[in-house]
C-alpha cells in the first residue's frame, strides 16, 4: 500500500500546526470558531442562539463555549435590549479587545 498523497499529508500538517497553535493559547477549535463568528459580526452584538446555528452546534454547547471564553476574557455578555435585565438567559455576546 502506498503512502498518503502529498496533499493529504500537507493538510494534516496544517491542521496539526493550527491545533498546536490554538492549544498553546488555551483555545479549542470550537472556541476559535465562536471568536471568528463574533469577529465577522463585530459591529453588533449577536445572540448566542444565532452563533450556535451558524457554528452548527446546540445552544447548550454554545453556552459552554461562551462561558469559557467569557471566563478567559475573550468575550463579554451584554443584556438583551428585548428582555428584562434580570433574565440571565437573554444576552448578546460580543468580542472583547485582546491586548
Amino acid at each position: 500500500m502506498r503512502g498518503a498523497p502529498a496533499s493529504l499529508t500537507c493538510e494534516r500538517d496544517v491542521f496539526e500546526y493550527f491545533d498546536n497553535l490554538l492549544n498553546s493559547n488555551g483555545i479549542s477549535q470550537g472556541r476559535f470558531t465562536v471568536l471568528m463568528l463574533l469577529l465577522r459580526r463585530s459591529d453588533v452584538p449577536i445572540n448566542p442562539a444565532d452563533i450556535a446555528e451558524r457554528a452548527g452546534v446546540t445552544r447548550a454547547t454554545m453556552t459552554g463555549l461562551i462561558d469559557v471564553l467569557e471566563r478567559d476574557g475573550f468575550v463579554k455578555r451584554e443584556p438583551s435590549p428585548r428582555r428584562p435585565t434580570d433574565d440571565v438567559r437573554a444576552y448578546y455576546g460580543s468580542r472583547n479587545e485582546v491586548p
